[in-house]
This record gives structure tokens, C-alpha cells and sequence, in this order.
């Protein structure tokens, strides 16, 4: 199995699996260093400054419709992304606009946290933190959806996730439905 690399977003030191100073996991006070919308760090740097996954590819990363590009750019996609276009729409108004494609899913109880983008096939995921009524063995959940001309396409799928809550438990939910979707990019972590 390859080890997956690491940069940190200050200093620019490259790290793989075996030698990253601290995980995710061992970050202290990690919620207070995040703004909503960034990109989930993948440990911490021996400088102090947050690493991130650099598993993206030197050439642009494209889907049929929405375009990335190398990871130096795709922090800056990440704060902007509401203004970003899919087929020539926005995709926070076909997303989450009056009338959008969130109101129109088959939602839980509960509240959407997470939006991707799985390039492979062309579709969005939209996970949720499920009202779950306590029960933390209760399973999560995410919608996989197509946009067609501004508005929902087709539903793909409905993909039970281990967690109700998205981001609890080390992220279980959230790795899981990076697992099942390799490549999948974040568009939005709440």
C-alpha cells in the first residue's frame, strides 16, 4: 500500500504517513483552528501550521462539468466556491438557493453538513447529520444527486454511513464516503 503525502500549508514540508508529526486525531483544539467551508487538515506540521492531503494529481482534475485544478488553487476554490460554476450555473444557487436541489432530496431529520464532488461520475453527495434522538450507533446518512441544467437530475443513490453524525468518532462517516468515493473533492464541511 502507497503512503499517502502530506504538505503543510506554511512552511511547504512534505510528509508521508510514517513520518507526520500529529494525525487529525491529535490535534489540539482543531474545531477552533477551522473556518467552514476549508478543507479538513490531515495532521499538523512540526512548524505548528496545519497539513493537508496532497494526493491531488500536477494535472487539472475535471468532471464533465465542474472544473479544479492543483491543490494550490483549490483553497482558494474552497472560500470562493459559492460563486463557482457547474455547465454554466452557479452551484450554491442550484445547491442551496430558493427553490434549490436541497429542497427537493429526500432529507433525514436533520441537518446537511457536507457537499462533494466525485469527478469519476459526474455527481454531487450531500451528507447530513441525522437527528438521531441519542443513539450513537444510529447510521447516517448521504444522498448522491445529478444536476442537470441548474436543477436536480437524478437521485444515484442513498448511502447508509456508519455515523448519524457526520464528523463524530474521527470522522468515520466522513471517511467512509471518501473511501467509497475515491477522488471525491469537498466542496463544503460545516
Amino acid at each position: 500500500m502507497t503512503s499517502k503525502q502530506h504538505a503543510c500549508d506554511s512552511c511547504g514540508k512534505r510528509y508521508d504517513d510514517d513520518t507526520l508529526p500529529k494525525t487529525l486525531h491529535q490535534i489540539h483544539k482543531l474545531s477552533m483552528r477551522l473556518d467552514p467551508g476549508c478543507p479538513v487538515p490531515s495532521g499538523e506540521c512540526e512548524c505548528g501550521a496545519l497539513t493537508y492531503l496532497d494526493d491531488s494529481p500536477e494535472e487539472v482534475a475535471e468532471g464533465e462539468g465542474l472544473l479544479l485544478t492543483k491543490r494550490e488553487e483549490f483553497e482558494t476554490f474552497s472560500r470562493a466556491w459559492p460563486f463557482a460554476d457547474y455547465r454554466g450555473r452557479s452551484v450554491y444557487e442550484a445547491v442551496y438557493g430558493s427553490g434549490g436541489i436541497l429542497g427537493e432530496l429526500p432529507t433525514p431529520e436533520g441537518q446537511e453538513c457536507f457537499l462533494g464532488y466525485s469527478p469519476q461520475n459526474d455527481s454531487f453527495l450531500v451528507g447530513f447529520d441525522v437527528d438521531a434522538e441519542d443513539d450513537d450507533d444510529a447510521p447516517g446518512l448521504a444522498i448522491q444527486f445529478t444536476i442537470r441544467e441548474g436543477r436536480l437530475g437524478e437521485i444515484l443513490s442513498r448511502v447508509v454511513l456508519p455515523r448519524a453524525h457526520f464528523y463524530s468518532d474521527g470522522y468515520e462517516s466522513y471517511k467512509f464516503l471518501h473511501k467509497e468515493f475515491p477522488g471525491l473533492i469537498d466542496l463544503r464541511l460545516d
